[in-house]
């Protein structure tokens, strides 16, 4: 899990459970999370069942299997009860329309462990508070620190290819050694030792190259965003991209400065709960719900800005 939250659905009748699917997406995105569902339908053979998941079950954060999957030689409880027996650990919830108590002697008369069960009619209830209860017991802060640096991660990367984009279809030769000469102002301020380097590459007499500029140890996640947005806002007269370009705005605030703390946070006590201080700010159960939100929020937006300059759909949005 990080921010997705992966549930492996075994149901043969789909649209009797998209209620629940859409109503635990909901609970799930104000945690911060958001849902990704893989449907599957058992094939005719239990074992074949089992071949076609086993390469995939670790990567889930919870298994949701019905009992009744319209199949004759076996049902839910055998794929629980072989799941578990390959030593697969993955939480499952086993549900049909008998009660709890009922599926619970059920899975004991037939040796599975591990598993719970619920009554089809509080399914979307009963699970979230087994989800809820699972994310509190997982998300310490090192969890939250791994989450942050492989988002932050996969935004660097998202910027590079965003920037490496608009840096290609500029056609004035000064516009593009303005960008260079910004990036490399940036760095000259952060690092003066890396300054030479910088300058072979900005300098090079087959000319620049951008990506390895990019790329550079000294470009760091706050220079790529400065460089995106500075690409961005020499386009905002020409094409509608405000909203996106006032969401990229706050990346330094909801994104870089909580990544930078939560590298060197330490756990404290406060009022008989653990939170974690930087500085003046403090990280607790509610503000890693929001951090978690936020980042979700930025992600869209790069997906946004992916749409339009890869896909190549900025002209769609040019002003009149």
């Amino acid at each position: 899990m990080r921010l997705d939250y992966k549930i492996l659905w075994f149901e043969d009748q789909q649209n009797n459970v998209e209620e629940v699917e859409k109503g635990l997406s909901t609970r799930l995105s104000r945690l911060g999370f958001n849902l990704e569902v893989s449907w599957t339908k058992p094939s005719d053979e239990l074992n074949s069942t089992i071949g076609q998941i086993k390469n995939i079950v670790n990567d889930f954060d919870l298994i949701l299997l019905d009992y009744d999957l319209g199949k004759d030689s076996f049902n839910g409880a055998d794929i629980a009860k072989k799941l578990r027996r390959s030593n697969f650990l993955t939480d499952i919830i086993f549900y049909s329309s008998a009660s709890p108590h009922d599926l619970r002697q059920y899975m004991f008369d037939h040796h599975v462990d591990g598993v719970f069960c619920i009554n089809r009619n509080n399914l979307q209830s009963d699970s979230f508070d087994i989800i809820q209860n699972r994310i509190r017991k997982i998300l310490d802060i090192n969890h939250m620190r791994g989450i942050v640096m492989e988002v932050v991660s996969e935004f660097d990367e998202s910027i590079n290819d965003l920037a490496k984009k608009l840096e290609s279809s500029i056609n004035c030769n000064e516009e593009r050694k303005g960008i260079y000469s910004f990036i490399q102002e940036r760095i000259k301020n952060l690092s003066s030792k890396n300054d030479s380097q910088i300058n072979d590459i900005v300098n090079h007499e087959s000319g620049c190259n951008f990506e390895s500029l990019m790329n550079h140890r000294a470009c760091s996640s706050f220079i790529k965003y400065e460089v995106l947005k500075k690409m961005l806002e020499d386009l905002e007269d020409k094409y509608n991209i405000t909203n996106i370009l006032d969401v990229l705005k706050k990346y330094d605030v909801e994104v870089i400065k909580p990544r930078n703390q939560l590298a060197h946070v330490k756990p404290t006590s406060e009022q008989g709960k653990t939170v974690f201080k930087a500085g003046e700010d403090l990280y607790g159960e509610n503000e890693f719900k929001l951090l978690r939100q936020n980042l979700l929020n930025h992600r869209d937006n790069f997906n946004d800005l992916k749409n339009l300059l890869i896909n190549g759909n900025l002209e769609e949005v040019q002003r009149e």
